[in-house]
């Protein structure tokens, strides 16, 4: 997630960057406003019978 943090570390190494970017099937960084929609469906009653799972929201990061 694009955080005060990642930005610096983003900004510093533009190679570096472009490597993370083509792991990243969405092909950018998240916003952090991005999570929220899971974070809704988890505090909701959709997700009651939903235990010891994880979800990756990362664009499809753990996909390549």
């Amino acid at each position: 997630m694009m955080t005060p943090l990642v930005k610096g570390y983003l900004e510093a190494d533009a190679e570096r960057t472009k490597r993370i970017l083509q792991r990243i099937a969405l092909g950018r960084i998240g916003q952090p406003e991005e999570i929220g929609g899971a974070l809704v469906f988890l505090a909701s009653d959709a997700s009651r019978y939903i235990t010891g799972a994880t979800i990756a929201i990362d664009g499809g990061w753990t996909a390549s």
